[in-house]
């Protein structure tokens, strides 16, 4: 284990759990120190990481919430009714086709 303030790039990229080429191609991005070879610190890599951080929206859906119901929060219970509808209204009444080249009597023609 390195107990100096400075880590060589391999124990750094192990430090953030990324590979060597991931933490390379991020050299502009993060401080380091170049000494005969990259070095890093600690406090470097979690300032680096720190300006990664997303945080969870504030109005989240909990993961565990049925489909129904994340349809209802995304859409609205008004927005997804409108939809059913106009996809009712696209979709060609059943037997129309047919019943348009019948007789009175109901025989084809």
């Amino acid at each position: 284990m390195i107990r100096g303030p400075y880590l060589p790039i391999k124990p750094a990229a192990q430090y953030v759990g990324r590979s060597e080429k991931w933490l390379r191609r991020r050299l502009p991005l993060i401080a380091h120190v170049k000494d005969g070879g990259l070095l890093f610190t600690r406090e470097d890599l979690d300032a680096y990481l720190s300006t990664r951080r997303v945080e969870p929206r504030k109005n989240a859906i909990p993961a565990d919430t049925p489909g129904d119901q994340v349809l209802n929060i995304l859409m609205g219970p008004r927005s997804r009714r409108a939809s059913e509808t106009q996809a009712k209204a696209r979709k060609p009444a059943r037997g129309a086709a047919s019943d348009m080249m019948t007789d009175q009597t109901g025989r084809r023609r």
